[in-house]
């Protein structure tokens, strides 16, 4: 039988292997530090722009809908494959 546990923490280590993989290339180049003063920057420039910002402005409303197009655009990161509706349907409990 499938221990769904064992299953799940093989996927999240490998999926996690692959990304460390990806993140390694990815801020080589000095590409974090320039992300460390671009991110210090925007949260420097957004913190004055928050106390410029009237208390009956919408921000809820434009954060969710921004957020909405954003996620709805994006794919699901999941760590099923292919195999598992063959294999993880039949221990699944009714």
């Amino acid at each position: 039988m499938i221990d769904i546990k064992e299953l799940w923490s093989k996927r999240q280590a490998q999926h996690f292997k692959e990304i460390n993989r990806y993140l390694r290339y990815m801020l080589n180049d000095h590409l974090l530090i320039a992300l460390l003063f671009l991110g210090g920057g925007g949260a420097y420039y957004y913190n004055y722009w928050l106390q410029d910002v009237p208390k009956d402005f919408p921000y809820a409303i434009i954060i969710g809908l921004v957020l909405g197009i954003i996620l709805t655009g994006s794919r699901v990161q999941t760590l099923l494959k292919e195999a598992d509706l063959v294999f993880l349907l039949p221990i699944e409990k009714n």
